[in-house]
């Protein structure tokens, strides 16, 4: 497998870069609706969207740590 230009340059396959991405923007809505379900008091559903924040964040973060470890391999 040959790296493309875009993915020496920045270290990451843009398709990987860009889902990774979009995970952090989810995570970051489902830490939005957890703070303002506790605020209401509703703490199993703030709890509940806490811990998916922080599941698709660890996600995206293994995504791209995999992805990172990938290219040097390769380089």
């Amino acid at each position: 497998m040959t790296l493309t230009a875009q993915e020496l340059e920045y270290g990451f396959n843009p398709q990987e870069l860009e889902l990774a991405q979009d995970e952090l923007r989810v995570a970051l809505m489902l830490a939005d609706y957890s703070s303002a379900a506790y605020s209401r008091g509703k703490l199993k559903r703030a709890i509940d969207a806490k811990s998916k924040a922080q599941s698709l964040c660890v996600r995206a973060t293994a995504r791209l740590a995999c992805v990172q470890h990938r290219l040097a391999a390769q380089a």
